[in-house]
């Protein structure tokens, strides 16, 4: 069977892209001859899927509405390459693999919702309403549908008017994430990892749905408790500068850091040398960095969004909390900061829900599956 995906760009600073990047690394192992198409630039994961035999195919838009160039080569690599699934990530790129059916029919189009889209971005204006009609016109040009958790099907099965969205979670590569780790898993922390200071991190794009501000609120209340904490921000974004100024403003210069994105090997072993990873998030899909930090064994803390409340089980493999309260958030932190015998369980609880729930195996034998179904009601088997 295969299978081309389409993204918006390979950009290594975005979770979805990272979580295509498992997958085709799984199906190539088994034979299944996946390829890549991206919208714009830029790629790079160039020299690892050339090292994996993985075809890429750039369509090099301008913009993001750039329609008749966009189409014309995208079925140009359609008619070359014959795909028996075409698995588009997210709006953009299925708004391009549902327009290629006017000229394609034999090929099967997939989606995958990666995201809370609908619940960040309101359609609120005549122009989001516009795009949310065209959003739910060209669905119906797709033969399936996914989601990487219930809270994203339930969200896009509302405001699309789906009939059914299948959920299958996101690859968490546990092999890989281990090999890239001095000591393999933490599998006990009970010692002290900081004596004069606990070390908390976080990782994700600078933007609203990740909730900064409020992470930020908690970390001045737990230094005015006389907490020596410091924590580090691994990413990039549009509120690079408004978070700044947020930190300045509760003279948390010292306390607080943000970092540029950096690769998987220097997070993984930030992450692994941190005592807490926390999420503030006022919106999620299903993020990589709380995955990944709990296949590592790195206690979490993270809000009741999203996906979040599915991959983590509260007090079991993570510690969830209300959205939007610093207080909680800053409380909870401190809790489990102090109490060695309770990070030692999240870490282990946090290890076996990986195992259990988002190993490769599983998650690639659902989607191959799902993948075959739908060819079956297309009657294409």
């Amino acid at each position: 069977m295969k299978t081309i995906f389409v993204i918006e760009s390979l950009s290594s600073k975005g979770g979805a892209e990272h979580a295509l990047i498992n997958l085709v690394t799984e199906f190539q192992s088994r034979g299944l001859q996946p390829q890549i198409v991206y919208l714009w630039e830029p790629n790079d994961f160039t020299d690892s899927l050339n090292s994996l035999g993985i075809k890429t195919h750039s369509l090099s838009l301008r913009t993001r509405w750039s329609i008749f160039s966009g189409l014309a080569r995208l079925l140009k690599v359609l008619h070359k390459e014959e795909p028996d699934i075409l698995n588009a990530i997210n709006f953009f790129p299925m708004f391009y693999c549902a327009l290629t059916k006017l000229f394609l029919w034999k090929t099967c189009r997939v989606v995958s919702f990666h995201n809370m889209g609908y619940e960040s971005y309101p359609a609120n204006t005549v122009i989001k309403k516009l795009r949310k009609r065209i959003d739910i016109f060209l669905n119906r040009a797709m033969d399936g549908h996914t989601a990487v958790s219930r809270a994203v099907a339930v969200s896009y099965k509302h405001h699309l008017k789906l009939s059914s969205i299948e959920i299958i979670n996101n690859i968490i590569p546990e092999k890989k994430i281990l090999s890239l780790l001095p000591n393999a898993r933490r599998k006990s922390i009970s010692k002290e990892l900081h004596l004069e200071q606990y070390q908390i991190i976080m990782a994700g794009r600078l933007v609203p749905e990740k909730g900064y501000n409020f992470m930020i609120s908690a970390m001045s209340l737990l230094i005015r408790k006389g907490l020596k904490i410091k924590l580090d921000i691994y990413g990039e974004g549009p509120l690079l500068e408004e978070i700044s100024q947020s930190i300045q403003s509760y003279n948390l210069g010292r306390t607080i850091s943000i970092h540029k994105s950096v690769g998987h090997k220097i997070l993984f072993n930030k992450i692994f040398h941190s005592d807490l990873l926390v999420l503030s998030s006022i919106s999620e899909g299903l993020p990589m960095a709380a995955a990944e930090a709990m296949v590592i064994g790195t206690p979490i803390i993270a809000t009741k969004v999203g996906g979040l409340p599915e991959m983590i089980e509260d007090k079991i493999s993570g510690i969830l909390v209300d959205a939007k309260d610093p207080e909680a958030l800053a409380n909870t932190i401190e809790h489990v900061l102090k109490d060695k015998d309770l990070q030692t369980q999240l870490s282990e609880g946090g290890v076996k829900r990986m195992q259990e729930k988002y190993s490769s195996d599983k998650v690639c034998i659902n989607l191959i599956n799902y993948f075959e179904e739908v060819r079956k009601n297309r009657g294409m088997n």
